[in-house]
């Protein structure tokens, strides 16, 4: 752990985090001078907590190794391939307005791989397009049992460009919507990072495609690699993810907080659907609130198993009715 105290500005203490970052630093904090007392208490509180227990970052490296057997059996077979969902949530009371859909390996020996890891995987093996449309297919059957119930709530599903890039993906969609007697407009892909190389002019078209058949678009990770204002100007996006280390810096520096301010800024100016990732607390999902911010997602709300998500959406007064659309 480092803690950087200094008298130089915003920009240059939090220039000096990323820099310590990068030279292997797990947690690195910046104090301004002259300290506080509720700085100085965090500081130290975030000590004690580093002294505790905890899991490893990247611990899911070390799980047995992984085969091309259990990859395609993960998403084939009924008892291992799951779906949970992540309520997004308004910062100012935690009434969830939409969900994201989470993929999840429900294996012994590989139930605690992090789905973003899960996802990796399954694309290192060319079996993205697999995974997409049973993931599609689970988020539907939900949406299904959810106007039955009367409510009415927009999800998203995650996609690399490598998946999406597939010319037949969009009628495959809007058939399977159909089928389930859906509308569109329930329904968000988000594309996340690239991965491996793709065809721009194929992922361009068939974006273009799911828009025109009336699903949004959202761009993952937001303020961070190539997630970036030139994507955003070049592909049909309705809205975007912000990324979830810059959200995690927001409450305590000055400088990732104007970042997202702007990004919110560009978001509303855009006619854009914005949703804060990586809120873990209630004092991010404070910050975010003040800066206007009305969705958030994270452990502030935590993922669900599909029958839990259910029974809370079945259960909450706020969901949207069948004849209501969530606002971009």
């Amino acid at each position: 752990m480092l803690v950087w105290v200094s008298v130089l500005g915003a920009g240059m203490l939090e220039s000096h985090i990323r820099l310590a970052r990068s030279a292997g630093f797990a947690v690195v904090e910046a104090l301004p001078k002259p300290l506080s007392g509720v700085a100085l208490r965090y500081v130290v509180e975030l000590a004690l907590a580093l002294g505790k227990p905890r899991r490893r970052a990247g611990a899911d490296d070390a799980l047995p190794d992984i085969n091309d057997d259990d990859l395609l059996r993960a998403i084939c077979d009924v008892d291992e391939f799951d779906v949970w969902y992540c309520p997004q949530v308004a910062p100012e009371n935690l009434r969830m307005a939409a969900a994201a859909a989470e993929v999840h390996w429900n294996h012994p020996r590989f139930r605690k791989l992090r789905p973003e890891r899960f996802m990796a995987l399954i694309e290192q093996q060319g079996l993205g397009l697999v995974l997409f449309y049973r993931t599609a297919n689970h988020v539907l059957r939900m949406q299904q049992k959810l106007k039955a119930a009367g409510h009415c709530l927009p999800c998203s599903i995650k996609a690399s460009a490598q998946t999406l890039q597939t010319p037949e993906i969009a009628d495959y969609l809007a058939d399977r919507v159909r089928q389930h007697q859906l509308s569109p407009e329930q329904v968000s892909i988000v594309l996340t990072g690239t991965g491996a190389p793709v065809r721009q002019v194929h992922l361009s078209a068939s974006l273009n495609r799911l828009r025109i058949k009336g699903f949004g678009l959202l761009l993952n990770g937001f303020g961070a690699g190539s997630a970036n204002i030139s994507m955003l100007s070049e592909m049909p996006f309705t809205g975007i993810h912000i990324d979830a280390g810059l959200i995690g810096q927001v409450p305590r520096h000055g400088l990732a907080r104007s970042m997202v301010d702007g990004i919110l800024g560009i978001g509303a100016r855009l006619g854009l659907e914005v949703v804060a990732c990586g809120v873990d607390d209630m004092e991010t999902s404070e910050a975010m609130r003040k800066l206007g911010c009305r969705l958030v997602q994270g452990a502030v709300s935590p993922p669900m198993k599909a029958s839990e998500f259910l029974r809370t959406v079945r259960r909450a007064t706020g969901a949207s009715s069948c004849d209501r659309r969530l606002p971009a």
